[in-house]
């Protein structure tokens, strides 16, 4: 099977994709983008390949990676098909983390392989992007000639697969979401009550971004629930109250902590870190409606 890979829509994650396969044997063609000016920005970032706005000269390689917006990656997949490029020598991957493969229908009835490569990674731009891929996991979806592609891409960036049927890719992408994107939020909502307690909000994150690593350590190295601490972890009612008695001036943020404290009396429970009594105690402060 071919090494050589062209990337349509070459944004952050396909750029990044590009450096990194570039460095471990793959040899990168044609990198697309809409605007010829962008892609030879593009090319600069990534190292390798060549600069193109039509996507004809993608489909010379043997790898042809749709990373353009999930909104348009069908729309892009059928565009391909109506020029008739696409060839049972190609392989067709998209990296969406939650769209199945029905969106490159047009690429399979053609007699292309088709492989859905998702990396369980947050991509901020090139350079970082493509050093994070290295060793990461990644979820795949695919049969046959596609799915063994995917693993040889796997393999050679030194990651591992996790094969993911049709019907789960919604909850696996949104595990992804919960973790990545939704980690953002909550250290946003962290620095809401940063500001609350009189600090400044420019030394929220770093203030708080130790604690997250260190927590983020703990859960690596003892696992869940065992790294679980804090208040509700020992059973500690008083603490709890004092808290939903300052997120009255803040409904949403009482609703985000109550929520995720409900998750976290599951754990302490499992834990067996606090007596029934406790959890039930701040199970019923978590409940209360705003006084």
């Amino acid at each position: 099977m071919g090494t050589s890979v062209s990337f349509i829509g070459a944004g952050r994650v396909g750029s990044s994709l590009a450096r990194a396969l570039s460095t471990r044997g793959y040899e990168v063609n044609v990198l697309v983008r809409r605007s010829l000016a962008r892609a030879e920005k593009t090319v600069a970032r990534v190292g390798a390949g060549r600069a193109s706005a039509d996507v004809a000269e993608a489909t010379e390689a043997d790898i042809v990676f749709l990373t353009v917006p999930d909104s348009a990656i069908e729309q892009v997949c059928n565009d391909v098909a109506a020029r008739d490029l696409w060839q049972p020598r190609h392989t067709v991957v998209h990296c969406s983390g939650a769209l199945n493969l029905q969106v490159l229908r047009a690429a399979a009835d053609r007699g292309s392989a088709v492989l859905s490569l998702h990396p369980m990674q947050s991509v901020a731009d090139t350079l970082s992007g493509a050093e994070s891929m290295i060793g990461s996991y990644f979820g795949l979806e695919g049969c046959g000639r596609g799915l063994i592609v995917g693993e040889q891409l796997v393999q050679a960036l030194s990651g591992r697969a996790l094969h993911i049927a049709p019907g789960g890719k919604a909850a696996y992408h949104a595990a992804a979401v919960m973790v990545s994107n939704y980690l953002v939020a909550l250290m946003d909502v962290a620095s809401d009550l940063f500001v609350q307690a009189g600090l400044p909000r420019e030394d929220a994150v770093a203030a708080l971004l130790p604690l997250a690593k260190g927590t983020l350590a703990n859960i690596e190295q003892q696992g869940i629930p065992t790294a679980l601490t804090g208040p509700v972890e020992r059973g500690d009612v008083t603490t709890v109250a004092s808290h939903m008695r300052i997120l009255d001036e803040n409904p949403e943020l009482r609703e985000i902590y109550s929520l995720l404290g409900r998750r976290t009396i599951h754990l302490a429970k499992k834990k067996g870190s606090a007596s029934d009594s406790e959890l039930a105690a701040i199970a019923a402060l978590l409940q209360q409606r705003n006084q």
